[in-house]
């Protein structure tokens, strides 16, 4: 009796493990002749895309056909191989730099700071030279128009965090935007100081957008601001330089 109560118990969970692979088997049935079963049918995950953030901001203002995206997209990859490798071989003294300049500036240690910037200015070069490879080869892949319009876009994207508490109207952030990309050509060019001025002209035709209510409170922000000088906007600053002084 005890053997037969044991091999109904046995046979009782054959059923119940072999009951998946039966259901899946006439689900398979199911399927039209000649058609592949589901699961392999299923396709690979695509890799998701490198163009984020920076990258896709530029590949939408900048109107990137498919082939510069390609293009872009395999620049990053080699990009983030490099950015892997340099943290790989000095992302430990990195992180020590890092460290002891946070101690010495809490503890306000003047020659423990000045060792601490010496140790991470090398490693900092190493960085910022990757960086630079990297966009002077985007830029060799676009245009002339589309540096315009990229150029043009991260100057208005600077102007308006300069802004961005003076609560812009839309007829105010369109103008804005054609004057940064009015200003665009002249920022592509590779004379540093030419561009400064350039920035510096494109901020006081900015600042005349502004409302006298927005100018004052831009003041205000500025004087406020903490580890900042003290300054007023660009137009009143010029205007500031250009009056006669009292020995004059």
């Amino acid at each position: 009796m005890l053997r037969h109560r044991w091999w109904m118990l046995s046979l009782a969970g054959w059923v119940l493990a072999l009951s998946p692979w039966v259901a899946q088997a006439q689900e398979d049935a199911k399927e039209p002749a000649g058609e592949t079963p589901r699961k392999a049918r299923r396709e690979p995950r695509e890799k998701p895309s490198l163009l984020r953030g920076e990258y896709a901001m530029l590949a939408k203002e900048a109107a990137l056909t498919d082939e510069q995206k390609a293009k872009l997209q395999g620049r990053v990859r080699v990009y983030n191989e490099g950015v892997a490798a340099w943290e790989k071989e000095n992302g430990d003294a990195y992180k020590q730099a890092m460290a002891a300049q946070k101690k010495a500036r809490d503890s306000k240690d003047r020659e423990a700071m000045k060792k601490a910037a010496e140790a991470l200015k090398p490693l900092r070069e190493g960085q910022n030279k990757l960086r630079a490879e990297l966009w002077k080869d985007i830029n060799a892949m676009l245009s002339d128009s589309q540096r315009q319009k990229w150029e043009g876009f991260k100057a208005y994207r600077a102007e308006t965090m300069r802004l961005r508490k003076l609560e812009l109207s839309d007829d105010q952030k369109t103008k804005v935007r054609e004057l940064c990309a009015a200003a665009a050509k002249d920022l592509t060019a590779d004379d540093e100081k030419k561009a400064r001025e350039v920035r510096q002209g494109l901020r006081e035709k900015v600042d005349q957008v502004l409302t006298d209510a927005q100018r004052e409170e831009l003041r205000k922000s500025a004087r406020t601001r903490p580890g900042r000088p003290r300054t007023r906007p660009a137009g009143e600053r010029r205007r500031e330089r250009a009056k006669p002084t009292d020995e004059e």
